[in-house]
């Protein structure tokens, strides 16, 4: 059967064949004409039998539809927990693959955060005022709301990533690291310390006035499924989170984007790894924001193996085919075409101001426009055990932290030997904190200062 592919090839020979013979006899022309109307009737055949549903072996591993049960106090957001109650929560986003924590951020956090990101729009973009809505058209909807750095280290943002209520939802979270039995080399003090990513917020306007603010919708996986299952090589332990050149650019963080889709399952494990959004204004189902499949976590395996090679899954050629776009160190997001009936499993799960939204990072999910005359705002963040890296990476990691938060003048609280492998009270740029078992198991925090510690 004649491919698509070679059709619009075939097509654009007899076309250039009758410009050509527009210059000579007329029997060329007309033959010409001929042969261009034939291949025109098959074109549009070939593209008819494209956009014809064709049922896709994947789609027999997805999970059944999941109804999502709604707040007691409030129905308009889904059922949510408290830090305290980590044993409801858990076997929630066990069952769901995801789970809301609330009070996380309290109020007056929210407002700080909100209003350094504002801070940082209109520093970005002049004549941007965040309180004249007819500034607002030079913030773009092409970028899901989201900064251009890959990273953002600003006061109340990083005082976030150290937030005691965060660090408990993760902690109830994510399953604990066997014992080290003493042998743990890293910047941070415990195998199961958990290790904050660096990431950014985002920004959604209202579009009830402006249609043409709304981001687009999509549903993906910030991995690769591939090398998740180990079948393809992971090389997230070779990152040095420094900076690189890129079109005559640097992104010193990168490497911090990078971590988040080469993380791998088998055969040597990098943990699971769970993402999620500070969310710091009520957030309603008509507002947008995260949607996510609940249960698509439980049929992540069956459905790797129904997808074929890598190579089967590069173009999309035709409306139901979904594509991995690769990404360096054998990671990948893996993207879901709009006419994939996976989009009929998906679920926002609206949330209150303060509240966590956290997910199983084997759960497809993507946003969804806002449609309301209300802002979306949250802050993304993201968090696995100490414990899952190897030396190497961790100290390198490390390293591009300090550098970040050292040059910025950044608070430091008595979680960030664990969030961020640095001491609380670390003074010198060049400090280099090391961690050592004590008897009885206790682990204390020494600086040395060594030349090896410069930043790269």
């Amino acid at each position: 059967m004649t491919t698509r592919a070679e059709l619009d090839a075939r097509y654009g020979v007899a076309l250039e064949a009758l410009q050509i013979a527009a210059k000579a006899k007329a029997p060329d022309l007309e033959e010409c004409g001929l042969e261009l109307q034939r291949l025109k009737i098959k074109l549009r055949e070939s593209k008819r039998r494209l956009m014809e549903r064709v049922e896709k072996p994947e789609w027999n591993s997805y999970p059944a539809p999941m109804d999502l049960p709604r707040s007691a106090e409030d129905e308009r957001f889904v059922q949510s927990f408290g830090v305290d109650n980590a044993a409801a929560a858990t076997a929630f986003y066990d069952k769901y693959g995801f789970v809301i924590f609330d009070d996380i951020l309290d109020a007056d956090e929210c407002a700080a955060t909100t209003a350094e990101i504002w801070s940082y729009l209109e520093e970005q973009h002049p004549g941007l005022q965040r309180d004249d809505e007819g500034t607002w058209e030079v913030l773009s909807a092409v970028r899901y709301g989201l900064p251009e750095a890959q990273a953002i280290f600003t006061p109340q943002v990083v005082a976030n990533r150290q937030n005691q209520r965060l660090y408990a939802a993760l902690d109830a979270i994510l399953p604990r690291m066997p014992d080290s039995n003493g042998k743990f080399d890293s910047p941070h003090p415990d195998p199961n310390s958990i290790v904050m990513s660096q990431d950014r917020w985002c920004v959604y306007r209202p579009t009830i006035k402006n249609p043409d603010w709304k981001t687009a919708e999509n549903l993906h996986l910030d991995v690769n499924p591939w090398t998740y299952a180990g079948l393809n090589p992971s090389e997230i332990e070779t990152l040095s989170y420094s900076a690189t050149e890129s079109g005559g650019e640097r992104f010193p963080l990168r490497d911090f984007r990078i971590e988040m889709t080469a993380v791998q399952g088998a055969p040597r494990s990098t943990g699971e790894h769970v993402q999620g959004v500070l969310n710091l204004l009520d957030n309603r189902e008509q507002d947008g924001g995260t949607r996510l499949v609940p249960g698509f976590h439980r049929c992540f395996a069956d459905w790797v193996n129904a997808l074929g090679s890598p190579e089967d899954n590069l173009l999309q050629d035709g409306p139901y085919d979904n594509w991995l776009l690769r990404r360096s160190h054998g990671g990948a997001s893996f993207k879901f075409s709009s006419q994939d009936p996976i989009h009929d499993l998906s679920r926002r799960a609206p949330l209150r101001a303060g509240s966590l939204l956290l997910w199983n990072q084997l759960v497809v999910h993507g946003s969804r426009a806002n449609n309301s005359e209300a802002f979306r705002l949250g802050q993304f963040v993201r968090g696995f055990r100490a414990g899952e890296m190897t030396s190497d990476r961790a100290w390198a990691r490390m390293r591009a932290v300090r550098h970040q938060l050292g040059s910025a003048r950044l608070q430091l609280s008595s979680l960030a030997p664990h969030v961020f492998g640095l001491p609380e009270n670390y003074s010198d740029e060049d400090a280099e904190p090391r961690f050592r078992h004590e008897s009885g198991g206790q682990v204390q925090c020494q600086v040395a200062l060594t030349p090896e510690s410069l930043d790269p």
